[in-house]
């Protein structure tokens, strides 16, 4: 029993140690693309898109 309660504690404190860690930046190729969401006008968005993934 006392394993199973010290490897639930080690599952438990791995996981938050996970969760805090800050994630990684994105591409900056990537960024772009999504910074076409952004775009109000439909036609430019797609354009945006187009531009970026191509």
């Amino acid at each position: 029993m006392r394993l199973f309660i010290v490897a639930a504690w080690g599952v438990i404190t791995g996981q938050e140690s996970v969760r805090a860690a800050e994630p990684a930046p994105r591409p900056p190729a990537f960024q772009k693309m999504v910074d076409c969401r952004g775009v109000a006008n439909p036609v430019q968005r797609l354009a945006c898109f187009d531009r970026e993934v191509a």
